[in-house]
């Protein structure tokens, strides 16, 4: 039940409001819950939760506007109805992973234990500086938007992107809402927001990069949009660097048989699961929003990144494996072992191991030079898509090569020891 009683707040420099709520020192303070027939908010204070009717920062009351509450009605973006502290945080990630077996079919148990830590996850962004995208890549009829769709009824505040079609709303949605962004490809094609998704991504996955934009007046604007992402596609991104900070979840096709044992995710008891598990997880997400980021939020501790994976890995492994309990270790470990190869195997067939590699073979044919055509056109395929010919021709230069043009165009001269 709601308390009719109203919560007062001095007006500090720590506090920033956000649509749904308000952060204190940049982590959760006051969390907005849509209860039919009545809303209101929960605050968590020294461990003791409140559920109150209004809130009053400084000299005006803290409300929900009408435009972002109508998100919620028609669906556009998941809320929490209640907060529900009864299962521990440990019981709360199995209900996570349970939950997704009945209406996903993944293609292994380890890629439900690392999907079921990233929805964790998403309810703790405060805690890590910066945060892996979860990619859902496969073809038509893999499952991905079904997926997609059941992700994001159990993520921290998912917003539905596939509704939205300009960008100013865009970027100021992300920015006020501070949520999960569920980004569909088939939906934004031909939208008009595609590149705008891309800056998007580019910019959020660290914290403290802001989005800057000028507005109708001229003056620039910020937007905050780090956070969590989930991206349903089926391929991989021609940028590589927006491409190394996805975690890949392969799609496959179901069959009659699995088809048949899943649960629909608009099911009456599906939906209704889904609203205890964020209701559950809203209570942590306030409830350790008071503890160090350091500290488990695990009663047997989380588990550990190991400290072999290639740097980049290690990075995306840290907040994944911090929202892992220790019980679900070795799956998610096996996943990022499999992560961990293909990453050395990329390392070996990047552009500078592919330059580097093309420059001995001439080398040792007694062949000084190249145009940078030449050199282009005996690079693998993907990598002529991922790379522009002058992008190749700095690393060339980076290795050694000094460049020339010339009537052939421009020309590579290069020594032994490269």
């Amino acid at each position: 039940m709601i308390e009719e009683t109203e919560l007062i707040l001095k007006e500090e420099d720590n506090y920033r409001k956000t649509a749904f709520g308000i952060l204190k020192a940049g982590r959760p303070y006051v969390e907005y819950i849509r209860r039919s027939p009545e809303d209101g908010f929960a605050v968590m204070e020294k461990g003791d939760l409140h559920t109150v009717k209004n809130i009053r920062l400084g000299e005006k009351e803290f409300e929900v506007r009408r435009e972002f509450a109508m998100l919620i009605e028609a669906g556009i973006l998941s809320s929490p109805s209640d907060t529900d502290g009864r299962a521990n945080m440990d019981d709360v990630y199995e209900a996570v992973r349970d939950w997704l077996k009945g209406v996903t079919v993944l293609e292994s148990e380890a890629s439900y234990s690392t999907v079921a830590a990233y929805v964790v996850m998403t309810w703790f962004p405060f805690r890590y500086d910066s945060l892996p995208y979860l990619r859902l890549i496969g073809d038509y009829g893999s499952g991905k938007t079904t997926t997609l769709r059941a992700l994001g009824l159990i993520c921290y505040r998912a917003l539905n992107l596939s509704a939205l079609f300009s960008p100013a709303a865009l970027f100021r949605l992300v920015d006020n809402v501070q949520g999960t962004l569920m980004i569909d490809e088939a939906d934004l094609k031909g939208s008009g927001i595609e590149a705008h998704i891309v800056k998007i991504l580019n910019h959020g996955y660290s914290r403290g990069i802001a989005l800057v934009r000028l507005n109708s007046y001229g003056n620039p604007e910020y937007f905050q949009v780090f956070g969590p992402k989930v991206i349903a596609t089926r391929a991989e991104f021609r940028d590589t660097a927006l491409e190394s900070r996805c975690l890949d979840i392969r799609m496959k096709q179901a069959n009659a048989k699995e088809m048949d044992e899943m649960d629909k995710v608009d099911g009456v008891d599906v939906l209704r699961r889904a609203e205890l598990i964020r209701n559950a997880l809203l209570f942590w997400r306030l409830a350790f929003s008071e503890i160090k980021s350091g500290e488990s939020i695990y009663a047997g501790g989380s588990a550990q990144a190991s400290n072999w994976y290639e740097p980049r890995v290690s990075q995306l492994a840290k907040p994944i494996f911090d929202c892992t309990p220790k019980l679900r270790q070795n799956e998610v470990t096996k996943f990022f072992e499999v992560v961990n190869l293909g990453y050395q195997e990329a390392r070996k067939n990047g552009p500078e191991e592919q330059v580097r590699r093309i420059i001995r073979k001439e080398l040792k044919n007694q062949n000084h030079r190249l145009t940078l055509a030449q050199l282009y056109g005996q690079l693998s395929y993907k990598c002529r898509v991922q790379n522009s010919s002058k992008k190749i021709a700095r690393i060339a230069e980076t290795l050694g090569c000094e460049k020339k043009h010339t009537r052939d165009g421009a020309v590579l001269w290069f020594r032994e020891g490269i």
